[in-house]
């Protein structure tokens, strides 16, 4: 006991929330999506066996990238504006992957609810777990 005040674990206390929770829930599905963005972009100007290549080379880049970077338990994790540019850059690029593919909806959509759910997990202290390396 040092006498000052427990921390709050926010990234706890939200997932404890439904707010929290669908928060987090739609942060992960967005990773995924975005994932799958890169992987239609890359594989888009290819076909057959070179565009399931450049799709799947496309996929492991951008996770590789996002272990690194922005993983929780990553310990070369980024923090504060640098994790949330990097966050919305990869959002970002992922979208624009798409567009160039032609799928503009997809695209704004993934873009849209990404870059919202991560800035409201930013604003709300929600996107570093306490055990958060």
């Amino acid at each position: 006991m040092n006498g000052g005040p427990e921390p709050v674990d926010h990234y706890a206390a939200g997932m404890g929330t439904p707010h929290g929770a669908v928060l987090l829930s739609i942060a992960f599905l967005a990773e995924l999506a975005a994932c799958a963005a890169f992987a239609v972009g890359a594989a888009h100007p290819f076909d057959g066996i070179v565009a399931w290549l450049a799709g799947a080379a496309a996929v492991a880049a951008a996770l590789g990238l996002w272990s690194v970077l922005a993983a929780p338990k990553s310990p070369r994790r980024l923090r504060g504006s640098a994790l949330l540019a990097f966050k919305l850059a990869f959002f970002v690029a992922a979208a624009l992957s798409l567009a160039a593919a032609g799928h503009v909806t997809l695209a704004i959509t993934l873009a849209v609810a990404s870059v919202v759910d991560t800035l409201l997990l930013t604003a709300l202290g929600m996107d570093v777990p306490a055990s958060g390396a």
